[in-house]
């Protein structure tokens, strides 16, 4: 054969070869991306307990917080007789969740209800640790740490835009920026949101409309759309509440019913990175099953929002 038509040849075969290569991956299936370790197969109408045995022991346990894959969760734990306050995380690694281990930027002072930024980038909470410049311990303020590939970094407090000399607890945010949580002083309790404003927020401002005086813990949807609150319903220990933003505020917080509150306390609420499960405590009878001296521990629960019966919500 001449030496043209060789060339030619081996040219041709290595192109039909590439195209035979790239029509093979391109048609090849879409692997599957792997579901978030919370997720559900089934519809969780009724609250059902979370990782019971390590995250949900027969310890207090309350406020969880993911990152956004769903397999890392921050929250609180307490020893049995409550004196100190643990923040502590687990991962999802080989099928289950790894026994819960401190974070390294807590310690001596109480560290609470973690919330983490849709990115991931930064984990929220409130914490009694001092301000800088005072040596001892503080009233509540917020802070925040940036989180890095393995760990966290030093915690930073917020500015008084957010934080006074008032108590300042339970922060929860938008994938806009803007900050919710519980502000009280001697005078007055309530609601607080601080929209952001670069790279910190905008002073903070009372919210109305809920006619809820005793609302504490507000969860704010990602997008803004609802709140979820603990308050104080009389003979009770504590229920959840929901409130819906409107273009005139918020809706008066309203009952979450029967499927999630019970005569027991019901508190610190989370929601999944996919919104779609709430996540709250509960000191009904759970992994401790008998009567118990004093204050039950508590347990994480996780319910799916749309499942929840009596909820009105907006299209």
């Amino acid at each position: 054969m001449p030496m043209q038509s060789t060339v030619l040849a081996s040219a041709i075969m290595a192109i039909t070869t590439t195209l035979a290569a790239v029509i093979t991956i391109l048609s090849a299936p879409a692997v599957a991306q792997e579901a978030a370790p919370y997720v559900q197969n089934k519809q969780l109408a009724q609250p059902v307990i979370f990782g019971a045995g390590v995250i949900s022991t027969e310890l207090p346990e309350f406020a969880a917080a993911f990152s956004p894959d769903g397999r890392t969760l921050v929250f609180n734990r307490m020893p049995a007789d409550r004196s100190q306050i643990d923040m502590v995380y687990s991962r999802f690694e080989a099928g289950m969740w790894t026994e819960a281990q401190p974070v390294p930027f807590s310690g001596p002072y109480r560290d609470v209800d973690p919330w983490i930024s849709s990115d991931g980038s930064r984990l929220y909470f409130s914490s009694n640790r001092p301000s800088p410049g005072s040596p001892d311990a503080d009233d509540w303020n917020t802070w925040y740490v940036e989180v890095l590939d393995d760990s966290w970094s030093e915690p930073v407090m917020l500015g008084p835009e957010v934080n006074t000399s008032g108590t300042e607890i339970f922060v929860s945010m938008t994938d806009a920026g803007t900050l919710f949580f519980r502000r009280s002083t001697e005078n007055s309790r309530g609601i607080f949101s601080a929209a952001a404003d670069g790279e910190g927020f905008l002073a903070a401002q009372e919210l109305a409309g809920l006619e809820l005086p005793t609302a504490g813990n507000p969860l704010v949807a990602r997008d803004g759309s609802f709140l979820i609150l603990s308050g104080i319903v009389e003979g009770r220990a504590g229920d959840l509440f929901i409130s819906f933003s409107t273009k005139d505020g918020w809706t008066p917080a309203t009952n979450m019913g029967p499927a999630v509150n019970t005569v027991y306390a019901e508190f610190a609420p989370g929601i999944s990175p996919d919104g779609k499960y709430l996540f709250f405590t509960s000191e009904r009878p759970g992994i401790v099953t008998g009567p118990v001296e004093g204050r039950p521990p508590g347990d994480i629960y996780q319910i799916e929002l749309a499942s929840i019966e009596g909820i009105d919500w907006p299209n």
